[in-house]
This record gives C-alpha cells, sequence and structure tokens, in this order.
C-alpha cells in the first residue's frame, strides 16, 4: 500500500529535483572552465541565466553556511539530503 502524498512530502520532492538540478549546473559549468571556456555544454537547453541562479543560490548559502556564527543561521547541507 502507497503512503499518501502530502504537502510535505511534494515540497521535499520539489527541492530534492532543484538541488539536483543545481549539482548538474555545478558539474556543467566545471566541464566547461576545465575546457577553458565559461560556457556550458548542455543537452536540456539551459540558459546563461540559469546558471547564473545556480551560482548565486549556492554562494549565497555557502557563505552564510561557512561564516555566519549564529547557532541560528542557514545550514545548506541539511538542504542536501
Amino acid at each position: 500500500m502507497k503512503a499518501p502524498l502530502t504537502p510535505d512530502l511534494i515540497a521535499q520532492y520539489r527541492l530534492f529535483r532543484e538541488r539536483i538540478e543545481q549539482f548538474l549546473h555545478l558539474v556543467l559549468l566545471m566541464n566547461a572552465l576545465q575546457e577553458g571556456t565559461c560556457e556550458p555544454k548542455s543537452l536540456a537547453g539551459y540558459k546563461r541565466g540559469d546558471y547564473a541562479l545556480t551560482l548565486r543560490e549556492v554562494i549565497i548559502a555557502w557563505v552564510s553556511t561557512f561564516f555566519d556564527p549564529r547557532p541560528d543561521s542557514l545550514n545548506a547541507f541539511r538542504l542536501w539530503p
């Protein structure tokens, strides 16, 4: 018997999908940089703005995680199950 889809499960799934897409963007950017360019090759049709949003979110999350000393600050790694 399948468990019913709750709003919380749907939100977790959407967050997981978003993080996977961001991870893919970072891998494509890393591959492009290793090839000596900043223009990633994408078969999925991603545009420059998609990569820019990913970099913005990652930088904001990592800076907050690493440098904000408050105990209630964002921990970006808890969002990556």
